[in-house]
């Protein structure tokens, strides 16, 4: 497909999708929302795609009153974004494509995660959608199976929830246990667990972990390994964990280990 007709298929596209959230934005206050569903309908309107039964039936409903002409105001929104996404690609050809972006806009990633879910193949399976959404957004995600539910992580709702988290009055209310650090991220629905192996001679590693992503990490040696001690350690670091996550921005790197709370 030649450029000029890739742009002007772009152009119908967005032509589509602006139509359909003037014509709900009074219908519908969810922003994210409604942007996922204005997708959805440019990308049936325009593309002709297909989807779930019951999206469509949605969506048609809701097209009722669209009027799609191509107006001033639409081309001069069609004009810019066309801006935006151009200067979008240049900052992305500058980066390295092989990392994950872990400083999104926690909102915008999640609008984001929303659409392309709902491009997904009707007939793919929950997890392929996930995968398949993630790889188009460049986002690490990981599951874990705990007390008998399957739930899943993407880097960015992992660093908004510990943003969350992080505001909790438990974890400046006094002194931070085990119990209370695990409590704090209970009622963020984070799993917090505790791990320890061994290293070398009496020397046994503790980590402190969300899933895959590594909170903080001590080795413990000769004589600390007892149970009294390891337990007044492991308070000592969650401890340490709550200054981390109550004193600076939360932030995530990914390193050849894994994913790590700086």
């Amino acid at each position: 497909m030649s450029e000029e007709l890739q742009q002007g298929e772009a152009d119908r596209v967005a032509r589509k999708r602006f139509a359909f959230q003037r014509a709900n934005k009074d219908v519908m206050k969810d922003a994210d929302q409604l942007a996922a569903y204005a997708a959805v309908y440019a990308n049936m309107a325009a593309l002709g795609c297909v989807y779930p039964d019951e999206v469509m039936r949605r969506i048609k409903l809701m097209s009722d009153n669209v009027e799609d002409g191509d107006d001033k105001e639409m081309r001069s929104l069609v004009l810019a974004s066309r801006g935006r996404a151009h200067a979008a690609k240049q900052r992305q050809e500058t980066e390295d494509t092989n990392e994950p972006r872990h400083n999104n806009n926690g909102r915008h990633a999640l609008s984001e995660m929303r659409e392309n879910l709902l491009m997904s193949h009707r007939e793919a399976s929950g997890i392929e959608m996930i995968d398949w959404a993630s790889k188009r957004l460049n986002l690490r995600w990981n599951m874990t199976e705990q007390d008998g539910e399957t739930k899943v992580y993407v880097a960015n709702s992992v660093t908004r929830n510990l943003n969350k988290a992080a505001k909790n009055p438990k974890l400046t209310a006094g002194r931070v246990t085990k119990a209370i650090m695990t409590s704090v991220f209970d009622d963020v629905n984070l799993p917090f667990t505790i791990t320890t192996k061994h290293v070398q001679g009496w020397e046994q590693q503790v980590e402190l972990r969300s899933a895959e992503l590594l909170l903080a990490q001590k080795t413990l040696k000769k004589g600390e390994c007892v149970k009294a001690k390891m337990d007044a350690a492991i308070d000592d670091m969650c401890e340490d964990l709550s200054a981390r996550l109550t004193s600076a921005p939360i932030r995530l790197e990914n390193s050849q280990k894994g994913l790590n709370l700086l």
